[in-house]
């Protein structure tokens, strides 16, 4: 063998070698390889605040004014504080927070009303909240409203002072829980108004480790409102009961043994690997929330509704599984989808996003949590609807 042949021999074994240490060193393992729940916008905006300006009327409806006054106290009424409608707390006190006030309404881009829909007991409609706006100047007949929200974070159906089926025909920006599927398909324009809220869970985030025993957990109420969901919810528990591994708990609203379970609820969901939601209890329900932050997989029977903040700022396939509710011959096949594998992935993946559903009362919003991905969402509205605000063309 010539010198040149043991040059080249010695040179390939140089790289074969330089090969091994880069492989070790920069080939990851398909384990590091995580998957990002979180949309190009998060990480475009996730350092800031908008810069909206909103100018605040100063009267407000005479049964919210007791409220009002003690809003910003720490023994404010504590159903504001510990309620599910908490996030309108967190919303209007980060209003004034963050300096987003402006006292000059024409460089304004919203206007909002003191006022906080969710509560259940106001008894009237979002239309007598109107002459207190108009009663202090014309702010509100310039656009017909188009440049006005409300917050009504939390839907009852009973009691709301927006209703759904208000939802096509009020022309203010609100937010609500109670945006449907095919209201979005139906009238996609409605996505430029109306904000999806999640529920408030105020349970602590799980440990991504921790052990769970359980592998399926459905629980379930069958006394609901409306029978035919009830009949769903008797069908589904009939599904899961030869499906090993699953824990079913089924709740009577007025039998007394659904308060004999709520204590323990959240501690099903931390022991578990999956949660069943069934029909009705989503998105609008702070079960669906609490399995989110006890890293229990949202396992979804529900067509109807839109997620908060979905392909805006969460990639909702990521996060959940979801399955239409009528499709019960599909259950075994989709739970065995989810082997170890990809449920590790999704609890990775709730736990990196259980900051953007979390807020305190009395505590400045911080960018990434629930009020920072609320404030972007109006202002990216703001933007379709400041195109809709000019109405003379000299």
């Amino acid at each position: 063998m010539n010198n040149y042949l043991l040059f080249i021999h010695f040179i390939h074994i140089i790289l074969l070698s330089s090969l091994s240490i880069y492989v070790k060193n920069y080939i990851k393992s398909i384990d590091d390889y995580k998957v990002v729940p979180f949309t190009n916008h998060y990480y475009l905006f996730k350092d800031s605040f908008p810069p909206t300006k909103i100018f605040i009327y100063n009267k407000t409806h005479p049964r919210f004014q007791k409220h009002l006054d003690t809003l910003f106290d720490p023994d404010t009424d504590k159903r504001f504080n510990t309620h599910s409608y908490v996030p309108d707390v967190f919303i209007f006190q980060n209003i004034y927070r963050l300096n987003y006030v402006t006292q000059d309404p024409e460089q304004a881009d919203v206007f909002f009303l003191r006022f906080l829909c969710s509560r259940y007991d106001w008894g009237f409609h979002y239309f007598e909240l109107y002459p207190i706006m108009e009663s202090q100047g014309n702010y509100y007949q310039r656009y017909g409203g188009v440049d006005h929200f409300f917050l009504h974070t939390t839907h009852s159906i009973f009691y709301s002072v927006i209703r759904d089926e208000d939802h096509m025909h009020i022309s203010n920006m609100f937010t609500t829980q109670m945006l449907h599927w095919n209201e979005t398909l139906m009238y996609p324009r409605i996505m430029m108004r109306i904000t999806s809220s999640p529920v408030y869970s105020n349970l602590p985030v799980s440990k991504v480790n921790k052990k769970r025993d359980i592998s399926v957990l459905l629980l379930a109420g069958v006394d609901v409102h409306e029978p035919s969901i009830s009949v769903l919810r008797l069908n589904l528990i009939d599904a899961f009961k030869n499906i090993s591994s699953t824990k079913i708990i089924v709740t009577y609203r007025y039998k007394g043994s659904q308060m004999e379970y709520k204590q323990r609820y959240s501690k099903f969901m931390e022991k578990s690997q999956i949660c069943i939601i069934p029909a009705g209890d989503c998105y609008n329900s702070k079960r669906f929330f609490d399995s989110m932050k006890k890293l229990c997989v949202p396992f979804i029977f529900s067509d109807e509704f839109r997620f908060p903040f979905e392909s805006l700022f969460l990639n909702y396939e990521k996060l959940i599984v979801q399955q239409p509710m009528f499709e019960y011959q599909k259950i075994h096949h989709n739970l065995m989808l989810l082997n170890s594998r990809k449920i590790k992935e999704m609890r990775e993946s709730l736990h990196s996003i259980s900051k953007i559903y979390e807020a305190k009362t009395h505590e400045d919003a911080s960018p990434g949590n629930y009020v920072w991905t609320w404030f972007w969402t109006q202002y990216f509205q703001l933007c379709y609807i400041a195109a809709a605000k000019r109405i003379c063309l000299l």
